[in-house]
């Protein structure tokens, strides 16, 4: 993949001097797409199934719950009538979910916003009736913990969408496609042993106080953490304790939601998700905004999974410009390594004069956003709201964050 890095750089940077045009046509066709949707070419040159919306084509952006999406946690997205309301964003102080305005054909509408908060989140998930999980096992402990196994970022928005992504934004949260689809490699690819049997990158979680013996609707609602880890032996993994807050006592880690539970399925409140990991061939680091999970626990005689969950949140555009920073040190400290010799003639990576370093913002805009499909949602406080791409001068919404999100699942494991 490497050795392909200067044709694709070369691509990226002619489609920033003269522009790819979204209407060209593809010598290739989808896979055969399911009822309501149509294949089309998309604004990024490939050939997608796209829904259609209200007896026409989508325009390829999504509005809150855009396709008549359920809002109870762990539900199977519906493919009926459009169901647009708007805004939607998940408070990390007050821990409430934010419904805002609808959106119209001709901009968005902030007539009405509804606030339900955590406490009656129950009311939310238990919408329908929802299978409740096994009692857990023994071998769980108190604190049921797993090893993240997958964390795929959906190849488009109609994908997103049909895996349960629930991020506002018209990419509904598959930017990042773009970059690992240059990096050669993924998030997944990462959690997983390579050959030599080494996991690159071990990244852990566990339910704080779950009880032995308790369902997943018994045990109700508690906090969710995640760490960063390392093997000890098989299925057995240590904790870094870079992963805890400084000076916590007891230790508190630093990626912390809190978890409703409705039978099985589950949803947590909203917090920053952070992922950096030396694992790939350069700095890769994730900032997430208002990030929040969304999914399902399965119990056997091993332990607690996570299955079906997804992990949402938002890449700010000042995480885009660390991103960029970080990539900079790097190329300055390894001028030869096969992605900088391809990548230094956007970021000016040339070591001998680093205070020449391409300026950090344009870099982003006109190399890295291209990658995440641009910027595509607008953040302001603890709220997230659709965006106008174009938007130039007064009259519209500029849009400042990248949506994001993963399809997670885990493994039963021990932590010691």
């Amino acid at each position: 993949m490497t050795q392909q890095l200067p044709i694709l750089f070369s691509v990226l940077w002619m489609s920033v001097l003269i522009g790819c045009s979204a209407e060209s046509e593809l010598d290739q066709e989808c896979e055969p797409c399911p009822e309501g949707f149509t294949c089309m070419v998309t604004p990024f040159g490939t050939s997608d199934c796209v829904p259609e919306r209200n007896g026409g084509l989508f325009d390829g952006g999504f509005n809150g719950f855009d396709m008549g999406a359920s809002m109870h946690s762990g539900s199977d997205i519906s493919l009926g009538q459009s169901v647009d309301v708007g805004t939607i964003a998940m408070n990390g102080t007050d821990q409430s979910i934010m419904v805002g305005g609808g959106a119209t054909d001709s901009g968005l509408n902030h007539d009405f916003a509804t606030t339900a908060d955590m406490s009656q989140m129950g009311n939310i998930v238990d919408a329908a009736p929802v299978a409740d999980s096994p009692p857990t096992p023994s071998a769980a402990g108190d604190h049921p913990s797993s090893r993240i196994t997958r964390l795929d970022v959906p190849s488009s928005a109609s994908n997103a969408r049909l895996s349960g992504c629930r991020v506002v934004g018209r990419n509904a949260g598959s930017g990042l496609a773009g970059v690992f689809a240059i990096l050669g490699t993924d998030l997944t690819d990462q959690l997983q042993a390579n050959n030599s049997g080494h996991i690159p990158l071990v990244l852990l979680s566990r339910f704080l106080e779950w009880e032995v013996g308790l369902t997943a609707g018994q045990y109700g609602e508690g906090t969710l953490e995640f760490y960063f880890g390392y093997a000890l032996g098989d299925d057995v993994f240590g904790i870094d304790e870079t992963s805890y807050v400084a000076h916590s006592n007891p230790p508190r880690s630093g990626i912390r939601f809190e978890s409703v539970f409705s039978g099985a399925n589950f949803q947590t409140s909203s917090g920053q998700f952070m992922l950096e990991t030396a694992s790939f061939s350069l700095p890769f680091l994730v900032e997430l905004e208002l990030a929040w999970l969304d999914g399902s626990v399965s119990v056997t005689d091993e332990g607690v999974a996570m299955t079906d969950t997804t992990l949402n949140g938002y890449l700010t555009f000042s995480s885009v410009r660390r991103i960029v920073m970080a990539i900079q040190t790097f190329c300055n400290q390894a001028p030869n390594d096969l992605f900088c010799e391809a990548a230094n003639r956007f970021l000016d990576g040339d070591p001998s004069t680093p205070e020449l370093d391409g300026d950090t913002s344009q870099i982003a805009r006109d190399v890295i956003l291209p990658l995440m499909r641009n910027l595509d949602v607008r953040l302001e406080g603890d709220q997230a709201m659709d965006c106008d791409a174009f938007c130039e001068g007064g009259g519209c919404i500029e849009c400042n964050a990248v949506s994001v999100c993963a399809i997670l699942e885990s493994e039963p494991v021990e932590i010691r």
